[in-house]
């Protein structure tokens, strides 16, 4: 029983961090959720933490850690050197990468701590895409009842631009709780339809309609994009 919950948290876990929402009346906690908690419990938790930071090094994904970094240094040192001072690539990209490496490294040491201790990267790699199909049918369930799409935009924290996008025809089908859904949300519907073809590919006779079903569910996002764009 207790196993079966900490799988269902760590679902609702993934559901939220793969797809963040921040409310707009509570947004500090949004932050202490998604930044503050998670450095916490990998603090607690720093011995997992070692181990996947020393898998990293002796795997090729070092070589975008280390890109990720110059890209930081040098974001700051090239308006410093001509002057402009402008640092918004800075706060706005680098600080955006940052923030994802720690929502996912939580999920990471989460999962090894209380999934799967011998790290199943296919198990890890099924959340996601449920996850995403999760994400695909509460844009249906927006669609069905525009209502339900009212009452989360109106709490959303949210440009004035993006309310006018969400009001717009075109841009109907791209919401979700976490708010518009532009080329972001195309490219993690395009990692979880990769995903579930590997499913397929690598054991063909095993789950083979849950399968199926995750790959249409997430090429479904991905052909609503591709129309609307």
């Amino acid at each position: 029983m207790e196993f079966n919950y900490k799988k269902i948290l760590f679902f609702l876990l993934c559901c939220l961090n793969f797809y963040s929402v921040i409310f707009e009346d509570i947004k500090f906690l949004g932050y202490i959720f998604y930044y503050i908690i998670p450095v916490i419990f990998c603090a607690f938790n720093y011995k997992i933490l070692l181990t996947i930071l020393k898998q990293i090094i002796q795997t090729p994904f070092i070589h975008f850690f280390i890109t990720c970094i110059l890209i930081g240094i040098l974001s700051i040192i090239i308006p410093i050197a001509y002057g402009t001072f402008d640092f918004s690539y800075f706060t706005i990209r680098v600080m955006q990468i940052t923030k994802e490496l720690v929502k996912m490294i939580f999920l990471l040491v989460f999962f090894i701590k209380y999934i799967s201790p011998n790290y199943d990267y296919k198990l890890f790699m099924k959340y996601y895409v449920i996850s995403t199909c999760t994400y695909v049918m509460f844009t249906i369930l927006t669609i069905a009842f525009p209502t339900l799409r009212e009452l989360i935009i109106d709490h959303l924290e949210v440009s004035a631009n993006t309310i006018r996008l969400f009001h717009q025809e075109n841009y109907f089908t791209r919401f979700g709780w976490c708010g518009f859904s532009g080329f972001t949300f195309t490219l993690k519907a395009s990692l979880s339809v990769i995903f579930s073809l590997y499913f397929i590919v690598i054991n063909p006779n095993k789950h083979l309609v849950e399968n199926l079903i995750m790959l249409l569910v997430s090429f479904w996002e991905i052909s609503f994009m591709e129309e609307l764009a």
